[in-house]
């Protein structure tokens, strides 16, 4: 994500882009492919099994493997539009390595990673009785990384929503100024609005995110994580230990002078589909 008018180009990772949904016709769910001797079957579907909307460029899924007379194949077969797949295979031993889709979103081509389902798709297995693979692609929630290591709400890595990177700025350089924390624990609340529907095509209310901070404890450096993918307005509010309320203003760091109480943000493609990320953002109390 990145502000409007920002030289500066931090790249967010993102999921779909569902310009195109209301021209497209809605398709119905696939159904489970049965194994099949020799075949390799599955499904790339969104989480509730519905295939994935928007303006669909690519789909890939690869399959990679050893047949029975010692050959290294690889293998992409062809995704349908309700999401399924067959691949035809000589007997021998197979697995998957990681899954992709390319969407378009406002002429910009996003490649975002597929989540395979179930646990055996690294491993490899005999295509004798057929095997079946299905892919899911999130726009939030944990990743499997994440889940592995024990998920930490703070760390954007382990999310697959939008994230704002937080950064209290204790320098204004448009007033030449050191800026004063708090007195006491203070209440940070953020508002979020779309500016459009979200990724998925579907409108997305305001909504808020509240995270404490302790002036005396530490500096804050923290994040809104999990954000469904949309283009944002931000803005906050602190709510100060006596109660009172007092606005914050908002930047890029680097930026400055450029604090203004409500910050754009655009959905901008990282190059690599593992993780996401969004831009950092500056904050003080005005």
């Amino acid at each position: 994500m990145v502000p409007h008018n920002s030289p500066h180009r931090t790249r967010v990772r993102l999921f779909l882009a569902a310009g195109l949904l209301g021209l497209l016709p809605l398709l119905p769910a696939a159904t489970p492919p049965a194994p099949r001797p020799n075949h390799i079957t599955g499904r790339v579907t969104l989480p509730d099994g519905k295939p994935i909307p928007g303006d669909v460029r690519d789909v890939t899924v690869a399959i990679v493997g050893i047949t029975e007379a010692g050959q290294n194949v690889t293998l992409s077969p062809v995704v349908k539009d309700d999401g399924s797949y067959v691949q035809r295979v000589t007997k021998g031993l197979y697995s998957f390595n990681n899954g992709e889709v390319k969407v378009g979103y406002n002429g910009i081509e996003f490649v975002l990673p597929l989540e395979p389902v179930g646990r055996f798709w690294q491993k490899r297995r005999e295509s004798e009785e057929g095997i079946t693979q299905d892919f899911v692609l999130r726009y939030t929630g944990p990743t499997p990384a994440g889940q592995a290591v024990g998920l930490q709400p703070q760390n954007a890595t382990h999310w697959y929503g939008v994230s704002f990177s937080l950064q209290w700025q204790s320098y204004r350089q448009d007033l030449k100024r050191v800026t004063k924390a708090p007195a006491g624990v203070t209440t940070l609340v953020f508002t979020c609005r779309a500016t459009g529907p979200g990724l998925d095509g579907a409108p997305i209310a305001p909504f808020t995110r509240e995270l404490k901070w302790d002036p005396a404890k530490f500096s804050p450096d923290f994040a809104l994580n999990d954000l469904p993918p949309a283009n944002y307005e931000l803005s906050g509010v602190a709510i100060l230990a006596d109660g009172s309320r007092k606005p914050l203003l908002l930047m890029i760091p680097g930026e400055a002078p450029n604090f203004t109480p409500v910050l754009r943000a655009t959905l901008r493609p990282e190059r690599r589909p593992s993780r996401f990320q969004t831009a950092i953002v500056g904050f003080v109390i005005e």
